[in-house]
């Protein structure tokens, strides 16, 4: 039977606790539950030719279909492209609302306004869920499971600097969820004052949920502040290997190996372990070639985040004693070893 972990936080030896002491399951690219075909604004320099397709037939003009920046592939070529490009960026399967119940209490939200849409939408590449949705699903469940959780919301990769997308998204936040279920720990003037992560991690969590179950935006795009309700901060402390390798790691031996130098010089921070894999153009190929042949046997990305998974508490084990405080990965549930909620429950419990 499945443990329980809708209100984990919720005991008081957890409440006792400095958020120093505490270790929060987190999800990677949260939203990429509910990927459309759709492409987003958010282009990638990697994969920029994907913004180049089009999936209509060339001109009938004696031009080459390849020969300018729209590359006209037909509609059967492109949404097999598109599926491929879905296999590789969704890194988790179940919505805001389950993920909560599930334990989850880190969510990486990377929001941008969709012209087409005409509103504000996850993406990876491909355009997610709505930001409203998404508000709604958090409304529910704290409508649902009362309590005296934290829950850290990250906004990135917005593209938002010189808009009023910043207060469109503070007034979506506040016009959904109710007043007393937000926080800004403390900060009185948001989009004046940067936050220090390990100033919260002085506090404890009764003294931050004394009122009930809260939720913590923060905005670690650097280029623009929130005018309110969103912490801007330089985020969790981790170890930087996306900053040196954009493109990350597909393999357990590099990754293992970049999480551990960056332990070194957790101590004393709020520190995230980025416990994921990336697909490189080999495992891309690898996948395309099997949808190819009709075997779906499985989600690239899915694939390698249950290497990752199954891997995760044996790295732990073997830096028993080292200090983090978030662990996020991708599918996050999918584990034959302990799951990360597993992992990080039973570290703040003890």
């Amino acid at each position: 039977m499945a443990q329980d972990y809708s209100t984990w936080m919720s005991t008081s030896q957890i409440q006792a606790k400095q958020l120093i002491d505490i270790v929060i399951p987190g999800t990677h690219d949260s939203a990429t539950y509910a990927l459309t075909p759709a492409l987003s604004d958010i282009s990638y320099s990697d994969i920029q030719f994907l913004w180049n397709l089009n999936d209509g037939s060339a001109p009938q003009n004696g031009s080459y279909p390849w020969q300018d920046s729209t590359q006209y592939v037909g509609d059967y070529a492109y949404r097999y492209v598109m599926s491929i490009a879905n296999s590789s960026g969704q890194s988790q399967d179940q919505s805001i609302y389950d993920q909560l119940v599930g334990g989850i209490r880190y969510f990486d939200l990377r929001i941008y306004y969709d012209q087409q849409q005409n509103g504000i939408y996850a993406q990876h590449a491909l355009r997610g869920p709505s930001l409203e949705d998404m508000l709604g699903q958090i409304a529910q469940y704290l409508k649902d499971y009362s309590g005296n959780e934290l829950i850290f919301i990250e906004l990135s990769h917005t593209e938002f600097a010189g808009t009023n997308h910043p207060q469109e998204v503070a007034d979506m936040i506040t016009s959904i969820l109710d007043a007393d279920s937000i926080s800004t720990l403390g900060v009185q003037n948001v989009e004046t004052t940067p936050f220090d992560m390990n100033d919260a991690g002085k506090m404890t969590l009764g003294d931050i949920c004394q009122t009930g179950s809260k939720v913590v935006f923060l905005n670690t795009d650097t280029d623009y502040q929130y005018p309110h309700t969103v912490l801007s901060t330089d985020g969790f402390k981790n170890s930087g290997r996306f900053d040196s390798n954009p493109s990350g790691v597909d393999t357990l031996k590099d990754l293992s190996s970049d999480e551990a130098s960056g332990l070194n010089g957790s101590a004393g921070n709020m520190y995230q372990i980025l416990w994921t894999l990336t697909a490189q153009p080999s495992d891309i190929a690898n996948g395309a070639i099997q949808c190819f042949m009709a075997d779906n046997s499985g989600m690239i990305l899915q694939g390698l985040a249950n290497e990752a998974n199954n891997a995760l508490e044996g790295f732990l084990n073997d830096h028993a004693g080292a200090h983090f405080n978030l662990i996020s990965v991708d599918w996050y549930e999918h584990s034959t070893a302990q799951t990360a909620v597993d992992i990080a429950v039973g570290l703040s419990s003890s």
